[in-house]
């Protein structure tokens, strides 16, 4: 053990800290080679450890000088690469041997040994002499590996599955929109609202009668005001949407009561003055038998120029209000027809391909990337433990790949390579307006597996017409509006050998991608740590929410037992009406729904795979009953970028202010820094990313 003496003030002031529980133990920095004090620690190839497949031909090496010495500095420092292990041990550096080279720089040393091709192994160690000439120990080997340099390293064609899903798959399409054709626009009366008006704000009011001998199926509320409107309903806040150029749906069952309900909505002009004004809109009610009844907004609507306090509400004496003016029918100018809003969310891609291995493998690697997301397999299990792969690019011009050690998984014999594919950024739901296909229509797959053999020769398995597809049980999945999976579609085997592919089709192949593929540069988004709810509540009959006690960004997952068919929801949200009900108003087009459809045989655990999202609060609906805290596990995931530091000082306050800063970082560190996790937004602006 070593011995330090302490003056007198500071032993008193050591006994004072202890005494007074501050101190638990001392630990002594010892950092380094007993003999000289200081050692070499944390190789790093391009900011990364011991990476896999970079495409950097002169790549930036770096260490950490630790030493338990103050003020201790390397005052030079030599570099072995070498082509094998053993040539390492050896201390051969056939690859590059700097020699000594004085120099205190420990970090972004490039590399200047042989040139480096495609699919090269290095493996390299480094020492260093201190202030005082005095030479460590080499350090611990490191390695890198390169990927594909060069555009004809790659054998692979682009593949993809096209074809309409069969007629199974209809059940989970979501209905057509309400149509707004033969509604109107509406206006206080005033000036010529469809041409121009200036900034203002106008209230309208609509009191409808439902049956009370009828329950209600569901209530849908199709709507769209230029620009800013906020729905009341019974005197509650349902919504705020802005923007005439899409119609927005809101789904209102909840809302409604048996007998007399009240329609309230805020209309404001925002617009750069003087600007049209209008509100356009249709609710439908469904009962569970008869006919539904449809409310239209029209000229039996009231309006006002200004109001008082309690506005919204049954109660409100409107007697002094006007009949409002309709300006325009749906569809006229200056709106023209409304956008379709419809969801389109078509199932995940299943592919896959079996070959065979008669030799003695040695080496395996995997060259892999996607226009979407993918998750490869191979022989039944998946490979890495990256998630949103290969991450957001402007796909147009340029792609990320990624490199995969998978020699420990491919055996002699018989063997399969999988892969699903998702809609991801590329041709996804980005951004607000409910925006899709942005940079495509349709995810594709290019990956090559080459396997080394003891005897030196290669075989190399790559995406191209062989390959079958097919869907499969992943029935939605989207980042924003979440993920459908149907338990009963399972298809057991399906990423092994043996399995019976006879009624998949062959793969779609696309044309030749024309932007650059690069290696991934970063770290890749991963499940960081799982989250246990602290309490569940039911707020409303067969409605739970769990409170997971922290906002984070993430995904649940799901515990249940149930009857087949049985479909279990989960909706997320940050915050709660003060009804313990779960707020989702600041989500606007996101839906932000995870659905599970049980198999029907015993305990089930899912979890989703293409969809994250924001939130502290899941609702639950579905259950056969009611669930314990253990039906769900948060699980956060965020770019794996490692924590350097870390703050804590005696008030709570600042503490908890340091903690906020950090979560809201891990929530916007989603392959790029993001403004927020949990709406139909998420991008990457600049400055938002400065300001979390």
């Amino acid at each position: 053990m070593k011995r330090i003496k302490l003056l007198p003030a500071a032993m008193i002031l050591l006994v004072l800290l202890i005494q007074q529980g501050c101190l638990n133990e001392i630990t002594i920095l010892n950092k380094g080679d007993a003999r000289i004090g200081f050692a070499l620690e944390h190789l790093r190839c391009e900011y990364r450890l011991d990476p896999i497949g970079i495409d950097v031909t002169e790549p930036r090496l770096s260490w950490v000088m630790e030493s338990s010495r103050r003020a201790q500095t390397q005052s030079a420092y030599q570099i072995l690469v070498a082509s094998s292990e053993s040539n390492l041990r050896r201390n051969v550096g056939d690859l590059w041997n700097s020699g000594k080279f004085n120099s205190n720089q420990t970090n972004q040393i490039v590399y200047k040994g042989k040139p480096l091709k495609s699919r090269m192994q290095c493996f390299w160690k480094v020492r260093a002499w201190d202030k005082d000439g005095n030479i460590s120990n080499w350090s611990k080997p490191a390695s890198w590996t390169m990927g594909l340099l060069q555009p004809q390293d790659w054998k692979a064609e682009w593949i993809g599955y096209d074809a309409e899903p069969p007629d199974a798959y209809d059940e989970y399409k979501e209905p057509a929109p309400l149509s707004l054709t033969g509604c109107k626009w509406i206006w206080y009366p005033e000036g010529q609202p469809n041409r121009r008006l200036p900034n203002v704000t106008r209230y309208f009011r609509h009191k409808f009668e439902l049956p009370s001998d009828r329950k209600i199926k569901q209530a849908q509320f199709r709507t769209v005001a230029d620009n800013v409107a906020v729905l009341y309903i019974n005197g509650s806040q349902r919504c705020r949407y802005s923007g005439w150029q899409r119609p927005y749906m809101f789904y209102v069952t909840e809302n409604l009561r048996p007998g007399t309900n009240i329609f309230a909505i805020s209309v404001t002009n925002v617009a750069p003055a003087p600007s049209p004004a209008g509100l356009v809109g249709k609710l439908v009610v469904e009962f569970e038998s008869g006919e539904p009844m449809t409310i239209k907004i029209d000229g039996s609507w009231k309006t006002a120029q200004t109001v008082e306090d309690g506005w919204q509400n049954e109660d409100y004496d409107d007697q002094s209000w006007v009949e409002a003016l309709v300006t325009a029918d749906c569809g006229d100018m200056p709106w023209g027809d409304m956008e379709d809003d419809t969801l389109e969310l078509p199932p995940s891609p299943f592919l896959r391909k079996e070959f065979l291995v008669e030799n003695t493998v040695t080496r395996a690697s995997l060259y892999v990337t996607a226009l979407g997301l993918y998750e490869m397999h191979i022989n039944g299990e998946r490979v890495g433990g990256d998630y949103f792969t290969p991450g957001w690019t402007n796909y147009d011009k340029r792609l990320h790949y990624y490199s995969y050690d998978v020699t420990d998984m491919i055996s002699r014999g018989n063997n399969a390579v999988g892969a699903i594919l998702a809609r991801g950024w590329y041709a996804g739901y980005i951004g607000s307006k409910r925006r899709k296909n942005f940079y495509g229509e349709s995810p594709r797959l290019l990956a090559q597996l080459e396997i080394e053999y003891r005897d030196g020769s290669v075989q190399t398995i790559v995406t191209d017409d062989s390959w079958k597809a097919g869907y499969g049980p992943i029935i939605e999945s989207d980042f924003l509006m979440g993920e459908t999976y149907d338990g009963r579609k399972e298809m057991f085997g399906w990423n092994g050998a043996g399995f019976n592919d006879l009624k998949w089709d062959k793969v779609a192949v696309a044309d030749k991608y024309e932007g650059i593929l690069a290696a991934y540069p970063g770290v890749t988004v991963q499940k960081i740590m799982e989250l246990k709810p602290k309490k569940v509540t039911e707020p409303k009959k067969g409605v739970y929410v769990f409170d997971m006690g922290q906002n984070f960004a993430g995904f649940v997952r799901l515990k249940a037992k149930g009857k087949t068919g049985d479909k279990i929801a989960l909706r997320f949200a940050e915050m709660l009406n003060p009804d313990g009900t779960i707020y989702t108003m600041n989500l606007r087009g996101a839906r932000c729904t995870d659905t599970y459809i049980l198999k029907g045989s015993g305990e089930e655990i899912w979890e989703p795979r293409f969809t994250y999202h924001g939130f502290r609060y899941v609702e639950m609906t579905g259950c056969s009953q009611k669930p314990g805290t253990d039906a769900i596990t948060g699980i956060v995931v965020h770019s794996n970028t490692p924590s350097v530091a870390s703050f804590e000082c005696s008030d709570q306050m600042v503490n908890q202010l340091y903690s906020n800063i950090v979560w809201s970082q891990r929530s916007n560190f989603v392959e790029i820094p993001t403004d927020c996790p949990q709406r139909d937004e998420r991008l990457g602006w600049t400055g938002d990313a400065q300001i979390f």
